[in-house]
């Protein structure tokens, strides 16, 4: 049997679009997204959330089949890098 992984994103397409326009590029917002999406590989859920009134996202790792067993990361936008790092 496979692992599976759900991915829960908690922001709208205009939140994207919102952030596409802010950063400047899709690639800079898709790559954040894809990052958070798979890093963690022995989690098996995420959750990616967008901050209000910027273009952080912080997402949460969940692994249901131990509990309490939790991680979280930030993608933190640099306004004059003009790319997102990544802090736990």
């Amino acid at each position: 049997m496979e692992d599976i992984r759900q991915v829960n994103l908690y922001f709208t397409t205009i939140d994207v679009k919102d952030m596409i326009q802010s950063t400047g590029s899709p690639v800079n917002v898709y790559s954040a997204i894809g990052y958070l999406s798979t890093w963690g590989v022995g989690y098996d859920e995420v959750k990616i959330y967008k901050e209000p009134h910027c273009n952080d996202m912080v997402a949460v790792y969940d692994n249901t089949k131990t509990p309490f067993k939790r991680f979280t990361i930030g993608a933190i936008w640099d306004n004059f890098k003009k790319e997102y790092s990544f802090n736990s």
